[in-house]
């Protein structure tokens, strides 16, 4: 179905959205910086040895929320297109913060935990 077609049975025309050169420049920039960003991290946690794996991925999980989430807004998109999105990343963001354990405790004998 072409857009003739449409504007001749709903009356109203139909005109493709394009992005403008700010909203891909800002995107762009966006997605670099959250690669950057990814690689600084990796850069820090290479060299630590008393870092936790889920701390490493909750610090890789929110910067992907965030960097996805910057990305979204900066595109141009509208509210109705993105919300779904928010929301989802609004979970992954909730579930990587509210899982709390204690990791310290993990290294001790098994003895000295159950006294």
């Amino acid at each position: 179905m072409d857009a003739a077609s449409v504007t001749a049975s709903t009356g109203t025309e139909i005109t493709p959205r394009w992005h403008t050169t700010m909203e891909i420049g800002l995107s762009a920039s966006v997605l670099i910086f959250g690669i950057l960003l990814m690689a600084l991290e990796v850069l820090y946690l290479r060299n630590r040895t008393d870092v936790h794996p889920v701390w490493a991925l909750k610090l890789f999980g929110l910067t992907l929320v965030i960097t996805a989430g910057l990305f979204l807004i900066v595109a141009g998109f509208s509210q109705n297109q993105t919300a779904s999105m928010m929301g989802l990343l609004g979970t992954v963001a909730g579930y990587l913060l509210g899982k709390d354990v204690n990791y310290r405790d993990d290294s001790a004998p098994l003895a000295q935990k159950q006294t």
